[in-house]
């Protein structure tokens, strides 16, 4: 996961609505990844507030090759639904 969240800090992920969809970008930075839509990132740039975050806990990655991770959602632009196919495709391309 490290060596690829180094080589593309910036992952666009698409959330289908019941009327279309919308992008969100994940900016990785080291172990946490700040997750904002698309639209307000390409206005606001590196101060675009974070709607969730993704944190990894590598302490037992060596010893028993288990990273941890805890996902929160910040405010009400993301459902749980959301999130958890956030969450999902992050891992699915990262891992």
């Amino acid at each position: 996961l490290s060596p690829r969240l180094q080589q593309n800090p910036f992952f666009v992920i698409p959330v289908f609505r019941d009327k279309g969809l919308f992008n969100v970008i994940v900016n990785n930075h080291r172990d946490l990844s700040i997750v904002s839509p698309l639209g307000e990132y390409q206005k606001q740039g590196d101060l675009v507030q974070p709607h969730m975050t993704m944190q990894f806990f590598t302490e037992l990655q060596k010893s028993k090759g288990l990273v941890l991770m805890r996902s929160e959602i910040k405010d009400k632009v993301l459902t749980r639904q959301d999130a958890y196919h956030i969450t999902t495709t992050f891992l699915r391309y990262y891992t």
